[in-house]
């Protein structure tokens, strides 16, 4: 999967565990976007399978981030 994939597959599934985890009433923070990046890395979820020079929570969150879904 590319970086552009991986970008969309993983902000629509941050919706689902948001609502799911947070509801709608939360204003969610990167602690909240840690959490959910944990469970991604702890269930070996596919979406996690993208090419990385990096630190692949540092790139999931700056996503998050960007489209202003979390604070930080």
């Amino acid at each position: 999967m590319n970086l552009e994939e991986a970008e969309a597959r993983i902000l629509a599934e941050w919706g689902i565990w948001r609502h799911r985890e947070l509801g709608s009433d939360k204003k969610a923070s990167g602690t909240d976007g840690f959490a959910f990046y944990l469970s991604l890395d702890k269930g070996k979820s596919e979406l996690l399978d993208f090419p990385a020079e990096s630190d692949k929570w540092q790139i999931v969150h700056a996503w998050l981030l960007k489209v202003g879904v979390v604070s930080d």
